[in-house]
């Protein structure tokens, strides 16, 4: 029932131009929220300033003809006694049950930061 067809996948950074496909996952894989939680949490995100080292939104799994997964991630500069520095923390992570395979992707980026 969950077997993957021979799709190419592969894992990308987030921009805003997902937004709308990362809600529908989102909804789906946390029904608890309404689409307007979630996408309110996205527009706050794009207001943000990120590190330029780090990812601006987090990475999404592609299909090439659909959204199937994805890592939102909220990256800041943050003082330390050595000076600034970046941090990373994960907001939510979803990825379709087909698709779980490919799970390790999106951490395996993450973790990168």
């Amino acid at each position: 029932e969950h077997a993957v067809t021979a799709e190419r996948v592969r894992c990308r950074l987030i921009v805003e131009s997902d937004f709308e496909a990362i809600c529908d996952l989102l909804c789906e894989g946390f029904p608890g929220h309404a689409r307007a939680w979630w996408r309110k949490g996205l527009d706050q995100l794009a207001g943000r300033a990120a590190p330029d080292t780090m990812p601006r939104y987090g990475y999404c799994l592609d299909t090439g003809s659909k959204l199937v997964g994805l890592i939102l991630l909220i990256a800041s500069t943050r003082e330390t006694e050595n000076g600034p520095a970046p941090f990373c923390n994960v907001a939510s992570w979803y990825v379709m049950p087909a698709h779980r395979g490919y799970a390790q992707l999106l951490v395996s980026m993450a973790l990168k930061h």
